[in-house]
């Protein structure tokens, strides 16, 4: 993913969605930028996110059928918003 966290962040709710499973990697600054607070939001529909343990990249998301979730951002974040839109497309 190179240096870009917004690409990440969407590409990680459009993705969650799917039927495979996806790593997401990036440069060592990306790899240091908190990737939780799009992660978390993602499991409440169901996702299944794995994160490096400080909640960072390398990350996997293992594609799956989602459900409908309502979800209270605890960062106001386009991104993480912009993702769960994603993400929401994707629910049966």
């Amino acid at each position: 993913m190179g240096n870009s966290g917004t690409t990440t962040r969407l590409l990680m709710g459009l993705l969650a969605g799917t039927d495979f499973d996806v790593r997401f990697a990036g440069d060592a600054s990306l790899q240091k930028r908190p990737m939780r607070r799009v992660a978390d939001p993602l499991r409440a529909f169901g996702a299944r996110v794995e994160l490096s343990p400080t909640g960072t990249l390398p990350c996997m998301i293992h594609g799956q059928k989602l459900h409908r979730a309502e979800v209270q951002l605890q960062v106001a974040s386009a991104q993480v918003k912009s993702a769960l839109i994603f993400a929401a497309l994707r629910t049966a």
